[in-house]
């Protein structure tokens, strides 16, 4: 008589069946708990203890079944649990860390700053470098350096954004859904209102609705008349609305990435709605090539929104995302504090591949540059002509009762932007403010892990406070270009509010570090660990004191950020029971020398234990039927995103 074998939801000593015991009970494999992949023969590194005093492991093997990390051992214990279907990977010594977890990063910008063309045919992407712009950015057309910005820029630029702008607008052939996007770097700054504005867009392409913007505070952007009737056809927010007619009377207006966003996803995105799906498809691949497997993004309107919830439930989506809502700056104009007495606690809402975070803005708390910044640092006096700071969160302000509303009413407000002291000085009066209006404790309010972003300046005088209120912190590492700038600014002083890590950590706080761009090969997400290690750049080395170890360094982009995301029992870890979310290394990064840590490459990266990026020499080295492990979104644009 047949033995009845039950099916295996049983502790991991239960699990141990071989293949031959398999063939003489015949009992179907699929009914066995047996991993679906084993990577052995390596180094894999995870955490334990609790938060702040996480300690450092290191394992030869991880087993993972149904998208979770089943085990983690010795390679004579896991490579026991290997069934007939299991996919074995000798990782011949290469280390893997967790997946990196980066909480402040928008696809669907970097999918219209640099991909629209390739997928969406009526449109057109033109880019304006300067003379000393030489960081090659994330395509090979697309020069945007650092250089400062030039009073008297060359007219040759000039001659040159008129002959692409004409070119793509002959390509294109009129309508008024074939749009001409420009991006001017910097140093072209000084043309806008002068010379790049809505009377000149209309003389060199009157048939076309055309954008330019630079990407730089103040953020200039113009429009012609074609691309004021388009928007105006669309009935836009009265914020939106403000913005075009403020082109419409003065040329130009200072609010280029709203009006960028509201065009490529209200106007443009809806009418290619598939195309803009593949663009992102393509986006996550390339966040995936350098080891990412979350991210948190603000969302902006219901074209995105739509696009990454759907690439979610169909599985399509290479990377997690928690997202928080931009409703802040859509609600400007409109009655926003009252808005958030009308909902509750949506945060945490979805599933494991898109869920929410909260409700936040970008841009209208504060501005991440030196020009811009609301701090209580003195300006020096030759620079306060040109430095006008932006305090969203002063009292009375709309920004601030939205803020109030949101805690009083246990909207978690995350994602804000928060640059400098004072911004973070009238957070937490706002805070507070909610608090006794809406009558929360404390714990309650920590419970809400308000975030905020980009932090350039902190007073080390603030983190306790900061800390007493559990906030999460999040320092973006690449806005370091602005070091000498906040220097000359500020004074030498300034340099003991920068870019602060070891402080938080020496005063128990989490903090984590966000990218706030698309990373390339030149400046990869080893370049961040290894600033923190490091604190140089550019031959320079700021705030030394804040530096800390590799292994603090890589807290800040994996377990820590989990926190800020709201899943900290499932993200940034490789224990069992988390996500199978893991990079493979071609160097260790706990050995290699320290100003070496930023040529660390990625060579596979795995979601949920599906590969969404493989290096073609690794992938060589895998044994045939690896496809069965391949996520089906790297299947479909593997070669797209691995290059020739």
């Amino acid at each position: 008589m047949l033995r009845v074998v039950p099916l295996f939801t049983l502790a991991l000593s239960q699990l141990v069946l071989s293949e031959s015991m398999l063939a003489q009970t015949r009992i179907p494999a699929e009914l066995i708990s047996y991993p679906e992949v084993i990577l052995f023969n390596g180094k894999i590194a995870a955490f334990d203890g609790p938060l702040m005093n996480e300690k450092l492991l290191f394992h030869q093997a991880i087993a993972i079944r149904s998208g979770r990390v089943m085990a983690v051992g010795a390679d004579k214990d896991l490579l026991k649990l290997k069934g007939p279907e299991t996919q074995a990977i000798d990782l011949k010594g290469k280390i893997i860390l967790p997946g990196f977890v980066d909480p402040h990063t928008h696809p669907q910008e970097w999918a219209h700053y640099f991909r629209y063309d390739s997928f969406i045919p009526n449109v057109k992407l033109v880019y304006l470098a300067g003379p000393d712009d030489r960081f090659k950015e994330l395509r090979s057309d697309v020069f945007l350096g650092w250089g400062p910005v030039l009073d008297d820029p060359p007219r040759e630029m000039l001659v040159s954004l008129e002959r692409r702008i004409k070119s793509a607008a002959a390509e294109l052939g009129p309508g008024p859904d074939k749009w001409i996007l420009a991006l001017v770097s910097k140093q072209g700054r000084r043309f806008f209102g002068s010379v790049i504005n809505k009377d000149w867009l209309d003389k060199i392409a009157p048939d076309n609705p055309v954008l330019v913007v630079t990407d730089w505070a103040p953020r200039e952007a113009a429009v012609n008349s074609t691309a004021i009737e388009v928007v105006r056809e669309m009935n836009p927010t009265p914020y939106i609305s403000r913005l075009f007619d403020e082109v419409e009377k003065n040329g130009i207006t200072y609010r280029a990435v709203p009006m960028r966003l509201y065009i490529a996803l209200q106007s443009i995105a809806p009418k290619n709605f598939k195309e803009f799906k593949d663009c992102l498809k393509t986006v996550f691949l390339e966040y995936a090539k350098y080891g990412v497997t979350s991210i948190g993004n603000r969302v902006d309107y219901p074209t995105d929104i739509s696009a990454f919830a759907e690439l979610a439930r169909t599985g399509k989506a290479a990377i997690r995302m928690g997202w928080s809502h931009h409703l802040l700056r859509r609600l400007l104009g409109s009655p926003a504090g009252s808005f958030f007495q009308l909902v509750g606690d949506f945060n945490n809402i979805g599933n494991e591949l898109f869920w929410n975070m909260g409700a936040g803005s970008e841009g209208d708390s504060d501005i991440p540059f030196p020009q811009a910044l609301c701090t209580t640092a003195r300006v020096k006096d030759q620079y306060r002509q040109e430095y006008s700071p932006v305090c969203g969160l002063d009292p009375r302000s709309q920004m601030r009762e939205a803020v109030v509303n949101m805690v009083a009413n246990r909207v978690r407000a995350s994602q804000l932007h928060g640059s400098a002291d004072l911004t973070y000085d009238q957070l937490m009066e706002a805070v507070w403010e909610g608090m006794k209006r809406g009558g929360l404790t404390m714990d309650e309010v920590r419970k809400l892990r308000i975030s905020f972003d980009h932090l350039l300046l902190t007073r080390p005088d603030q983190i306790e406070r900061i800390k007493e209120f559990g906030m999460v912190p999040s320092v973006t590492l690449w806005y370091i270009h602005h070091g000498e700038d906040l220097i000359k600014m500020f004074g030498p002083e300034i340099e003991e509010w920068m870019f602060l890590i070891n402080s938080f950590v020496k005063g128990g706080m989490p903090v984590t570090i966000n990218s706030d761009r698309l990373a390339t090969d030149d400046m990869t997400y080893f370049w961040e660990l290894e600033f923190l290690v490091r604190r140089n750049y550019n031959g320079r080395v700021y705030n030394a004191k804040e530096a800390v170890d590799r292994v603090t360094a890589l807290k800040t982009i994996t377990t820590w950020p989990a926190r800020y995301l709201m899943r900290e029992d499932v993200l940034g870890n490789l224990k069992p029971g988390y996500f199978a979310d893991l990079m493979v290394l071609d160097k260790d990064y706990f050995a290699v020398p320290e100003d070496k840590i930023h040529t660390i490459k990625v060579l596979m990266t795995m979601l949920g234990g599906k590969i969404t990026w493989v290096d073609r020499a690794l992938e060589r080295e895998l044994a045939r039927g690896y496809e069965k492990i391949v996520h089906p979104t790297f299947a479909e644009l593997k070669g797209k995103i691995q290059g020739p």
